[in-house]
């Protein structure tokens, strides 16, 4: 909104105003030009003084023909136009408590002011048409600001509004459901989940640690015999076989805590970040699922720890020469000089096979991992829960009641009048007071909208002069409202009657089909 000031005086072109080169046509519709000193325009019937009041009032004039925008230079600045205000200032009467700075003064510019435009029919014709004093000025600035709040700052306002209730709606899903869960339903949760995930748990150990080692085993049992040393006593080839051993022992112990730590990625993965059909989200609770994790793990290491011990005892069995698993043997030969060759020779296959397959059946079983979790509780995450869903509903609620008492106040039916059929505006503000009763809103909130909508709707059938006592809702039934012309959705209509307690088929006129889906969406 800007204010356009000009000096008035003889041969005033308010083309030449400063600064009007500046504003943009879009500017240009924001301002409201101020034309001062008008006071100097006399009131007399001299040939200059007609020609000063002829000259002011094609200036004030709001659309000006194109002959006077011509001969008078002028900047019609429309469609608000210019405001003729006086700077005369009468003296002070100290005896009457005027003072000479201040209110005082103001209050004695403005009577000098009344008294100037009054003295003359056409200056009092320019201020009964809201075209000149200070009281004209405000009033208009008045107008221009309320347009500027119902095209601008009004629907900027409701949008974001708009925007800010969709995102609580959009998140309150996220929050997951039921909105207090109990122990039990968080127990049952972990356990479905484990029994989506468990296969999918176990099939990444085996392919990121126990496919791998099978393959490593294979080629370290040399299933063709390799030479491990020519010319070695026997001891040494006791010392060999040993340390082939090791090497065996290394490898089935490296993957195993390989297959622990994907167990423990895979499991953390799957209860973090799995969502269950029903959307209980499980994540809302951190410190739960924590506590499950660091059960499911020692669940685990137990297990792990098995089959760690299972894999010994087959490797010791394995490279046993007197007993009958052993599976590697020792071919030694005499060789020049006295010396020895030794040869390993062993079942490669049978080995990895019988290895892999003692970790697989260690893993941890799903039944012993619920038993492990079950006796945990979520604890005090539920309040929390509890407040943060009840946070995202009560912005939303107040973002809706916020936009609805903003349209209604700038755009609804003033005080006392009922709704105008033909004003789109007015239905959008009926739609958004009947949406926030049927939008889960508080008490206060339908008491509210209630009482806005029957002071715009419940006249409609009835004689607004003769009306002397307030209208029932019997009283809709003669004539109804076609809501059909309103594009306020079913949804909207079925809360509106039921906020008016009338029938939607015969009274609001909305068809049986459209009550239909409207119940179905709702």
């Amino acid at each position: 909104m800007y204010l356009l000031v000009h000096r008035f005086e003889k041969k005033c072109r308010t083309a030449d105003a400063g600064g009007l080169v500046c504003l943009g046509d879009d500017a240009k519709g924001r301002t409201i030009g101020v034309l001062t000193h008008c006071d100097f325009v006399g009131d007399g019937e001299s040939t200059r003084d007609r020609e000063e009041r002829a000259h002011l009032r094609a200036i004030l004039v709001r659309t000006p023909d194109e002959a006077q925008v011509a001969e008078f230079g002028l900047a019609p600045l429309a469609p608000h136009g210019w405001v003729g205000v006086s700077n005369a200032e009468a003296e002070a009467d100290e005896a009457a408590g005027d003072g000479r700075h201040g209110l005082g003064r103001l209050l004695r510019i403005a009577r000098a002011e009344r008294l100037h435009f009054d003295s003359h029919e056409e200056l009092r014709e320019l201020a009964r048409a809201g075209s000149a004093t200070c009281d004209a000025l405000v009033e208009r600035l008045g107008q221009m600001y309320v347009e500027v709040l119902e095209q601008q700052w009004l629907p900027d306002t409701l949008g974001r509004l708009d925007v800010l209730a969709q995102r609580c709606a959009d998140e309150l899903p996220g929050l997951g459901a039921p909105a207090v869960p109990s122990n039990a339903q968080a127990r049952a949760e972990v356990d479905a989940l484990l029994e989506r995930g468990y296969a999918e748990v176990a099939e990444a150990c085996v392919r990121s640690a126990l496919a791998p080692l099978h393959a490593a085993l294979l080629r370290t049992c040399a299933p063709g015999g390799v030479m491990l040393r020519a010319g070695c006593s026997a001891h040494e080839a006791r010392l060999l076989s040993r340390e082939h051993e090791r090497l065996l022992r290394s490898l089935v112990d490296d993957a195993i805590a390989d297959a622990r730590d994907e167990w423990a990625r895979q499991t953390a993965k799957l209860l973090e970040g799995g969502e269950s059909a029903n959307g209980f989200r499980l994540g809302r609770f951190p410190a739960y699922v924590a506590a499950v994790l660091r059960a499911l793990d020692a669940h685990a290491d137990a297990a792990f720890a098995r089959a760690s011990a299972g894999c010994s005892a087959l490797l010791g069995a394995f490279f046993d020469p007197s007993g009958d698993s052993g599976s590697f043997r020792w071919e030694v030969h005499a060789a020049a000089g006295g010396s020895l060759s030794v040869t390993m020779r062993s079942d490669a296959e049978r080995v990895a096979a019988l290895v892999v397959r003692s970790c697989t059946v260690h893993l941890p079983e799903l039944d012993g991992l619920r038993a492990a979790h079950a006796p945990l509780a979520l604890g005090g995450e539920v309040e929390a829960c509890r407040s943060e869903r009840a946070e995202h509903m009560q912005t939303r609620a107040r973002a809706l009641r916020a936009a609805a008492e903003l349209n209604w106040g700038l755009a609804g039916p003033r005080d006392g009048d009922t709704l105008d059929v033909a004003d789109e505006r007015q239905w959008e503000a009926v739609r958004r007071v009947a949406q926030l009763t049927a939008g889960g809103g508080s008490a206060d909130d339908r008491a509210w909208a209630a009482a806005r909508l029957h002071a715009a709707l419940a006249l409609f059938d009835m004689d607004k002069a003769k009306r002397t006592t307030a209208p029932s809702s019997s009283s809709w039934a003669p004539r109804g409202l076609d809501l059909a012309l309103s594009h306020i959705g079913d949804v909207v209509a079925l809360a509106l009657a039921e906020v008016l307690k009338v029938n939607a088929l015969t009274t609001l006129k909305l068809g049986q089909n459209q009550i239909g889906d409207a119940g179905a969406v709702g």
